[in-house]
């Protein structure tokens, strides 16, 4: 995780399954997470950022669904 741009393809999908199979994981265990790099800017085009950032991604709402406590 130390590598920023570690020069992959963008796979936003595997992005949000990622937080997704998290939540999962997680839920009734934690009341919330902290995740310890992101920015709290916008991304200008999530499309092609290869950062870990899931800030503007469709991670981002996986994350917002995860902990408000809708499923779908």
């Amino acid at each position: 995780p130390w590598i920023w741009d570690n020069k992959t393809p963008v796979d936003l999908t595997t992005q949000k399954l990622f937080y997704s199979a998290v939540c999962i994981a997680v839920k009734g265990a934690v009341k919330g997470m902290y995740f310890w790099n992101t920015g709290l800017y916008n991304i200008p085009d999530p499309n092609s950022d290869r950062s870990f950032d899931f800030i503007g991604k469709p991670a981002e709402e996986e994350i917002r669904k995860c902990y408000s406590g809708s499923n779908n």
